[in-house]
């Protein structure tokens, strides 16, 4: 049932599979269940031997038994208690240890194809999945199929008690049911806000520098004030709403056992049952109202859970995952194409680029110049497989760079992005792209590819020194130079470097010469995106873009002259400085 809450068994998509292959603990959890419920049955055995057996015989004998064996129960129901605690907790945490890489990787997915939408929102939401899971409303959803067995029991012990029982049920259900109608939009909305609230804040703190900078740190704070209280307003009529039902439902299940007891003790003066059945009927109602009277007091951490797995359900809806399996091509060569290819920065309603076809050999390099906004960094982005072309193809070794595993395509392409990101730890793990346990020789041996050795080794702690979230331990040089190493971590076939010099000092950038002089003659294919003349002096072919378009492509000499010499500009004015 737990399971039907959250979505259809059909589902295909990353937490669904998570949530199947935690199906064994579910079922423990259903087993463990159906004996607590069993043996909840003892407080009113109990009590029926008491005022049956042992007040009319006075044995002392037996009420010590009987007192023993209940005993034996109630630890056992406590045992069983306990353990099903014990198994939902651990199946959140199996949830999200199983789904939360796929969320993770699904977040970079989404910030690549959206970068203007970053948000750790799914994340969060797999955590409050996990907090529901974790606490006391999973509970409720295994005992409520239960209460029909208790139900059932009471019109054994005698009809007109069933129907008291049935009629308490009732009414209790009609509370849920409108705790639900009244409660679900507002608690959504105020759940809305809250995020955007959230979205809101994380925004400006990336752009924090120059919101101090200008002063606006102020009407800001108004707006997320504002957003702030419309969540709050929200939640807070929810919430109170809520409460009012839930106190409703408290209420009402002390006054239907209350009620069962008065029905009962007429019954009992009329002789129909004994003092113990009338006690017994009371206990059982208490016990099938139980369930029911939670599922009211959760409701809202139901509602939280529904809507946080409606948002990783919609979040995964517009993706289109990896898959993991299937044939692992062999480790590519170099051989690059772009055949007839037209794309787009995300979002774009149109191509931008359009018609650019080229090949590359292993071994060649092909600098991209052009004016600002000519595409260079779009087609940077396409060529290393972040952005899917509209039409045509990019592609490595003759495979679609697009349909390669990621992860096995990663380890064979070196990509330096023209915003460079540093990512919190040490220089080495930066350097190591993160893996598990990587061989220090890789690393040393990335760092003199880059020339940024004797640079790290100046450091406080060398390899091991921390560089802060975001590199902010770093200057910006330093940065770039270290995210070349990354680029040339184990020498990949195939490496792309979008302005990789637009921080570089002259020491860095003799450095990076050096650098693409060792990858021609390690025949890594090379494509170098730049404005300098020393970023382009080396390659061996030129592509100059205008407006997304190929103006020329040729032999580095032969489309200098073809394009500088007629125009008498120089070439820092053709490969002007910017990138779409």
């Amino acid at each position: 049932m737990l399971i039907s809450l959250l979505g259809k068994s059909s589902d295909s998509w990353s937490v669904r599979r998570a949530i199947d292959a935690c199906r064994e603990l579910l079922r423990a959890v259903f087993v463990f269940s159906l004996f607590l419920n069993v043996l909840m049955l003892t407080g009113s055995i109990y009590m029926l031997q008491i005022y049956d057996r042992v007040l009319p015989s006075t044995s002392g004998a037996t009420l010590f038994a009987l007192t023993l064996l209940a005993a034996a129960l109630y630890a056992a129901s406590g045992c069983l208690d306990f353990a099903r605690s014990v198994i939902l907790r651990h199946l959140g945490h199996r949830l999200e240890r199983k789904a939360g890489p796929a969320v993770l990787r699904g977040i970079i997915a989404a910030s690549v194809a959206l970068p203007g939408r970053r948000s750790d929102q799914p994340l969060r939401d797999l955590s409050a999945l996990r907090q529901f899971i974790s606490g006391q409303a999973p509970i409720a959803v295994f005992d409520l199929p239960w209460a029909p067995f208790y139900l059932v029991i009471v019109f054994l012990l005698h009809w007109t008690l069933g129907v008291v029982a049935l009629f308490a049920t009732g009414v209790l259900l009609a509370l849920a049911w409108a705790n639900r109608s009244a409660t679900e939009t507002l608690l959504a909305e105020g759940n809305q806000h809250a995020i955007k609230s959230s979205a809101m804040a994380a925004a400006w703190v990336r752009n924090a520098e120059a919101l101090v900078a200008m002063g606006m740190g102020g009407a800001l704070a108004q707006r997320w004030q504002a957003s702030e209280a419309r969540a709050f307003d929200a939640l807070e009529r929810g919430g109170r709403r809520a409460n009012k039902y839930s106190a409703a439902s408290r209420a009402f299940r002390m006054l239907a056992q209350s009620l069962i007891l008065g029905v009962g003790a007429l019954l009992a003066i009329d002789q129909q049952i004994t003092a113990g059945t009338m006690i017994a009927a009371s206990i059982l109602l208490g016990r099938a109202l139980a369930p029911i009277d939670l599922t009211v007091a959760q409701w809202s951490a139901f509602t939280s859970a529904a809507q946080a797995y409606s948002r990783l359900r919609a979040f995964f809806s517009g993706q289109s995952e990896v898959s993991e399996a299937g044939v692992e091509l062999p480790a590519p060569e170099g051989r690059v194409s772009v055949e007839q290819l037209y794309g787009a920065p995300p979002g774009a309603p149109r191509a931008f680029l359009q018609n650019i076809s080229f090949a590359l050999e292993p071994g060649q390099s092909l600098g991209i110049i052009g004016a600002s906004a000519s595409g260079k960094s779009t087609l940077a982005r396409h060529l290393v497989g972040l952005h899917a072309p509209m039409n045509g193809a990019v592609r490595l070794d003759g495979a679609d760079i697009t349909k390669w595993n990621r992860e096995h395509l990663g380890r064979h392409i070196g990509y330096l992005p023209q915003d460079v990101e540093i990512l919190a730890g040490t220089v080495a793990e930066n350097i190591s792209r993160f893996e598990e346990d990587p061989a220090s020789s890789d690393i040393i041996e990335a760092a003199r590819l880059a020339r940024v050795h004797e640079m790290i080794l100046r450091m406080p702690q060398g390899y091991e020194t921390e560089v802060g979230d975001g590199g902010v331990q770093l200057s910006a040089g330093q940065r770039q130079r270290i995210a070349l190493a990354r680029a040339v971590f184990r020498k990949p076939a195939f490496v792309v470097l979008d302005e990789p010099n637009s921080n570089l000092d002259a020491e860095g950038d003799l450095a990076l010469q050096h650098c693409m002089a060792s990858l021609k003659a390690q025949k890594c294919t090379l494509i170098v995106v730049g404005h300098r003349p020393s970023t382009i002096a080396q390659v061996d072919l030129l592509l100059v873009l205008e407006e997304g378009r190929a103006r020329a492509f040729g032999p580095r000499a032969d489309v200098l002259a073809k394009v500088l010499a007629p125009a008498n500009v120089s070439p820092l004015r053709v490969a002007a400085d910017g990138a779409h």
